[in-house]
């Protein structure tokens, strides 16, 4: 129509943007995925989401999750830690539904580090013995017990040894035993020959280092030997963080005794015939012999005199003579006459001192030879 005003009549959709939201769009009710747990190393790459979903009035809500920053990145690393991941579920139909957001635990564990331990077997010197620790990745920082000690050990004993990386993003352990051995020492053994007197006859023992304690025994015995003999000595150190032994022979010899003889000159009498013998210690055992034979004699005559002290600590010797001088008989002829012309009597005699045992005379008295009438001396003859 002429005059007749056309409109075009337009609908302007204007939509409000509240809060990150258009308005107008439907927010979905959303249960949120879990995060698979990752190792220190890993990228974010590696995290797989599982479960979650989105709905509307009970119906699916198509879309994804997707982490927000810095997770977002798949090449990104986190430390080890647990974290609340921002994570956002982007629906597919943006113009009906909106975006929601979020966050979910996200696990990084440390990552497993190698432990080594070292210079596991050292000897004593008087310093500290720590063991040597590396590990791989190198240069983490590690805890050291020794025995559940932080104290570096010393002596010699052996240590259990416990190592535990402390870092945060890597985990680690290794233990084993640290032997800290004894170490040698030098044992010297003197005074290995000594005499008799009566007392302990110890050898002396020196150590290096000097003043080790140390335990001594002779033929196996800790007594200190006091008679002669040979006694077979070892001398083992006794020390917390010393080992050393020595052996050799202690040989305690005899002493020397004095021996005298006396009573070298007797008169037969029939009976055996020693002589004295004194010693000096006293009273010692002593053997005699008598030209070589240990019976005494008892005929008057000259025997060479040995006397050996025989006793297990004392030794000596004397040599002498002894004579057994005869017994002086006084014989004494009986006065006896006869006629001239006739027999001569038995010549007769009397004595003293009387014979011993079954002594007995043999031969006879001789008479002065001669007939005429007169006096005449009886002789021995060979009486």
């Amino acid at each position: 129509m002429k005059g007749e005003k056309k409109y075009l009549s337009l609908f302007v959709i204007i939509f409000f943007v509240l809060n990150g939201s258009i308005y107008g769009q439907v927010t979905p009710e959303v249960t949120w995925p879990e995060a698979s747990s990752i190792v220190y190393g890993q990228k974010m790459s590696d995290v797989i989401l599982t479960g979650g979903s989105a709905q509307d009035e009970g119906e699916t809500v198509a879309g994804e999750f997707v982490f927000d920053s810095p997770f977002d990145d798949p090449d990104f690393e986190p430390d080890a830690d647990t974290y609340d991941a921002p994570i956002n579920f982007i629906p597919d139909d943006q113009e009906t539904y909106e975006t929601v957001s979020s966050t979910i635990e996200l696990l990084v564990n440390k990552a497993p580090a190698k432990v080594e331990l070292s210079n596991l077997l050292q000897t004593y010197d008087g310093d500290e013995k720590p063991v040597t620790v590396t590990t791989i990745p190198e240069g983490l920082a590690v805890t050291i017990t020794y025995d559940g000690s932080p104290t570096i050990p010393i002596n010699a004993d052996t240590y259990l040894v416990e190592a535990t990386i402390v870092d945060n993003n890597y985990e680690g352990t290794a233990s084993d035993n640290l032997v800290i051995q004894k170490a040698t020492a030098t044992v010297t053994l003197s005074d290995l020959v000594q005499t008799y007197d009566g007392t302990e006859k110890p050898v002396t023992v020196t150590t290096d280092p000097e003043g080790l304690a140390l335990i001594i025994t002779y033929d196996g015995l800790e007594d200190e030997p006091v008679n002669v003999g040979t006694y077979a000595v070892v001398a083992t150190v006794n020390d917390t963080n010393y080992e050393g032994t020595a052996s050799d022979n202690l040989v305690i010899q005899k002493a020397t005794a004095t021996v005298t003889l006396s009573d070298l000159v007797q008169t037969y009498d029939g009976t055996e015939k020693p002589v004295t013998v004194t010693t000096d210690p006293i009273g010692l055992s002593v053997v005699v012999t008598y030209d070589g034979l240990e019976t005494i004699p008892i005929d008057a005559g000259t025997y060479a005199l040995v006397a050996t002290v025989d006793d297990d600590n004392y030794e000596g010797e004397a040599n002498g003579t002894l004579q057994i001088t005869p017994l002086t008989i006084n014989v004494t002829a009986d006065a006896l006459s006869k006629t001239y012309g006739d027999v001569d009597p038995e010549l007769t005699f009397g004595f003293a001192p009387e014979l011993i045992g079954d002594d007995t005379f043999t031969g006879e008295l001789e008479r002065e030879a001669g007939e005429d009438v007169g006096f005449y001396e009886i002789e021995q003859g060979s009486l």
